[in-house]
């Protein structure tokens, strides 16, 4: 269907052409297209800017963690998030002991 996937490419431009044409300017070359698709996940607000939007998404440094069964936590207790802060911890999926949490 004509899709093209360039992965692991910094795009440091887009340029408007015309009404249904854009140029795409890379680290590795650049490119028109009719269709823009922004999946640079926690860098797609980065890229939305340059064509003058703001998305509220950032990059956010973070870290995961992995413990055994903690006797303070219920076996049953869902996924807990603190808004605040951005800590959350959930029992792993597998349906062993173990606890996964992710703080920034």
């Amino acid at each position: 269907m004509g899709v093209r996937i360039y992965e692991q490419t910094e795009v440091i431009g887009i340029k408007g052409m015309g009404e249904k044409t854009k140029r795409i300017l890379r680290d590795k070359g650049e490119f028109e297209t009719s269709v823009v698709v922004d999946a640079a996940g926690a860098w797609a607000g980065e890229i939305a800017k340059l064509v003058g939007l703001d998305i509220p998404i950032w990059p956010s440094r973070r870290h995961i963690f992995v413990t055994e069964a903690l006797d303070e936590i219920k076996k049953d207790s869902p996924l807990v998030i603190d808004f605040r802060t951005g800590f959350w911890f959930t029992k792993r999926r597998s349906g062993s002991d173990l606890w996964h949490a992710q703080a920034q």
